[in-house]
């Protein structure tokens, strides 16, 4: 029972202290990877989905650009990216 109390406990506190924190990456030729912008951070993934797309939209790449959300991102300077715990569209 006690664990239990603690579980809930905890599962409640980690949606109150961890909050997501999202990027957007931004790239004006799909089939080119390294050329990208980044922007953010955004609170959810729909804001950041709808931020890429805007960008895309406003610049007339949606076409031929493409993008990707990706969530806690940090930059890897042995990878010289960023390195996200997941990334989705």
């Amino acid at each position: 029972m006690r664990f239990t109390v603690l579980l809930a406990l905890w599962a409640l506190l980690s949606g109150c202290l961890f909050e997501e924190e999202w990027t957007a990456f931004v790239y004006p030729d799909a089939n080119n990877l390294l050329v990208h912008s980044e922007a953010g951070p955004f609170a959810s993934f729909a804001e950041c989905q709808a931020a890429a797309i805007g960008t895309l939209r406003g610049k007339g790449l949606a076409s031929v650009g493409d993008y990707e959300c990706g969530l806690n991102c940090k930059y890897d300077p042995e990878w010289q990216a960023s390195t996200c715990e997941e990334t989705r569209k």
